[in-house]
């Protein structure tokens, strides 16, 4: 058997460099990576010199002993346009399912939307508009002022999905903001799945083993269920490109590379412009990882640590450099938040959770839908695995329990899943006692802007990696075709429960902002001004004003914004700083008769924002906004053009 060369198991480490971590009976990984990945002791000789295996022990990345004659199925390693071929298409394969989820989605892909620009989504069309409309005119992306006028808002400071917003540039410049979302939706799975496959293919031995894992993880009902408006949460392509990176500098290669760690350090900073919460829970993840090995191997990983630190310092270096900007901005005197920006009580998982189909999988019935929902709402329930899955996760840690690194992946599972139970345990009945995520908010930086659903990132990643390493165990332990194919069938059965449903759409399109604003009729508002557009967008309620902003390609900035965030000496969180009165009485459908008082606030709030231009249209219940805008005024619409209604405040 040739030597092995320095990245290959078996190699001797120079002086002063710390062992790759390995286990010699479960060689799982091609030969061209240092080592399984599994934390166990250090085996080799004490003189140093490699260790060879036995003749019928099998080298890392070749099949075991009982398979037939290396000679007889070794093939020809594959030429650079087979390797190309053969990724393409794997990531085609991956795509293929979530083309199906989004079917009526495709078909109008630049009109349509799945909440029809409604509420959140509304606020990610907006910010993937901003980005390119920001670059082209030389204006700075972290920070705008055309939302919650006068005094702004930090894109920082919001779920913006900047680097999102500057991949899809083109689409946006050349369809819209809205092909640019759908595009992020149907993407955002097939490539976290992709990402996923490449890193669980490490850690099998057969190519196929990591495909049902990689699908659970690419399409689990987490990434599906934000796909109902959440990019910044359905994208998590870079988390497992994280994974594989750290696993490198861990405790894989012989010696990191600084290299390696600039790698990880530009990706951190790739996966802050797209989302800071996932990036804080794969933090979470990543040290708690660290904290079992550390448990069940002290002197191993004291050693690799010690062996990486280069790479940890390439890795700091380069995300410090590329985010010390950006950070500087978000906590700055100016634009830091105090305090949660939502409720954290309410965005939690719960153990019904676990077993209660929600409306976003195939097998669903009204009831499940209903009790998995009563929490939170359908983008927010995460954690539903089915009874199936459970049972058949029972079965990998029974019988693979001795397999390195399976328990520690079954802590994880269960000590996420329950920080994800938010910081008391809820039911749709009552509230229960106290749990550890209750002292991480207090305890933590920054835990308090969580939410503590989506800790379930990293139960997701681990059983992912419990379904791909049970299969590639269970197949090679195998005796026969019947095992194998029950082994396949009953991991196909568990994952039945999974299987998501279409993504829906209504009838209403997104791009049909009123005429007037997507013609050369709106240049009858100011360039650069300040303009009241009603309905005002709000929290959680019509946000359409923003697509009408964006069609009207950011000419204007408009006062109010449910989703810009505070400013001023408390910091707190606080969606309407400016225009509270004038948001209370003009975004609901079914809004309040104007007192005197609130005419004279409204008024005031009006001129504290220099608004120039109010303008009224594209809702339902336009005749009764106009009537409302007309009190406030004072006199009759200027102009009625292009489905508005036009009064300019300053003649």
């Amino acid at each position: 058997m040739p030597a092995a060369s320095p990245g290959q198991a078996g190699s001797v480490p120079r002086r002063g460099q710390a062992a790759p971590i390995k286990d010699r009976a479960e060689r799982a990984i091609p030969e061209d990576d240092a080592t399984d990945g599994d934390p166990v002791k250090d085996d080799r000789p004490k003189d140093g010199r490699p260790k060879t295996p036995p003749e019928d022990d099998a080298p890392a990345g070749d099949p075991v002993k009982d398979d037939p004659p290396k000679a007889s199925i070794r093939k020809p390693p594959m030429s650079t346009a087979q390797r190309r071929g053969l990724t393409l298409a794997t990531m085609v394969g991956y795509l293929l399912p979530s083309l199906w989820i989004f079917r009526h989605t495709v078909a109008h892909l630049a009109t349509t939307s799945n909440l029809n620009g409604l509420g959140d989504n509304a606020l990610f069309i907006w910010w993937l508009g901003w980005v390119p409309h920001a670059l082209s005119t030389g204006q700075s992306p972290l920070y705008t002022h055309l939302v919650n006028a006068p005094g702004g808002a930090s894109a920082l400071s919001n779920t913006s999905c900047l680097l999102l917003g500057l991949l899809l540039a083109p689409v946006t410049l050349t369809v819209n903001a809205v092909a640019s979302y759908n595009v992020v939706l149907i993407l955002s799975p097939a490539l976290s799945a992709f990402t996923a496959h490449l890193w669980l293919r490490r850690w099998v031995r057969r190519p196929l083993a990591a495909v049902p894992g990689a699908l659970v993880f690419g399409y689990s009902p987490m990434i599906v269920a934000a796909s109902l408006g959440h990019p910044n949460i359905s994208c998590q392509v870079l988390i497992p490109v994280i994974a594989l990176l750290v696993e490198d500098i861990v405790f894989r290669s012989p010696q990191p590379e600084p290299r390696r760690g600039a790698m990880l350090g530009l990706v951190v900073a790739a996966q802050y412009f797209i989302s800071t919460e996932l990036l804080f829970v794969a933090a979470l993840g990543g040290i708690g990882l660290l904290l079992a090995l550390m448990a069940s191997h002290p002197r191993q990983i004291r050693e690799r640590v010690w062996a990486a630190g280069s790479a940890l310092a390439a890795a700091l270096l380069v995300a410090g450099g590329l985010l010390a900007i950006p950070l500087l901005q978000q906590f700055s005197q100016r634009w830091i938040v105090r305090g949660p920006y939502q409720n954290p009580d309410k965005w939690v998982n719960a153990p019904v959770d676990l077993v209660s189909a929600p409306s976003t999988v195939l097998l669903h019935t009204r009831h499940s839908a209903e009790v998995s929902a009563r929490l939170t709402n359908a983008s927010e329930v995460v954690l539903y695995t089915g009874i199936p899955l459970l049972v058949l996760l029972v079965a990998i840690t029974v019988t693979l329990r001795r397999r390195r690194g399976v328990l520690v992946a079954v802590a994880l599972a269960v000590v996420f899943g329950v920080l994800s139970f938010g910081a008391a345990l809820r039911s749709p009945q009552a509230r229960g006692q106290a749990l550890p995520w209750a002292w991480a908010q207090h305890g933590l930086p920054l835990a308090d802007n969580v939410l503590p659903n989506r800790l379930g990132l990293i139960v997701w990643l681990a059983i992912a990696w419990l379904i791909a390493v049970a299969l590639d165990e269970w197949w090679g332990a195998s005796s026969g075709p019947r095992v194998r194919t029950a082994v396949c069938a009953a991991v196909a059965v568990s994952l039945v429960p999974l299987l998501p449903t279409a993504v829906p759409t209504t009838g209403t399109r997104v791009s049909d902002a009123p005429s007037f604003f997507t013609t050369a009729a709106v240049n009858a508002i100011p360039p650069d001004s300040t303009t009241l557009l009603v309905p005002v967008p709000g929290f959680f309620s019509d946000s359409r004003a923003l697509l009408w902003q964006a069609a009207a390609r950011y000419r204007f900035a408009q006062v109010g914004c449910g989703y810009a965030l505070p400013r001023g000496p408390s910091h707190h969180v606080d969606y309407h700083p400016d225009a509270k009165v004038l948001w209370t009485y003009l975004h609901a459908p079914q809004a309040p008769s104007w007192t005197a008082r609130a005419l004279t606030a409204a008024r005031r709030e009006l001129a504290a924002a220099h608004v120039s231009t109010v303008v009224v249209g594209g809702s339902p219940y336009y005749p009764a906004e106009v009537r409302a805008v007309r009190a406030l005024v004072g006199r009759p619409p200027d102009l009625v053009t292009g489905g508005v209604s036009l009064w300019h405040l300053r003649r």
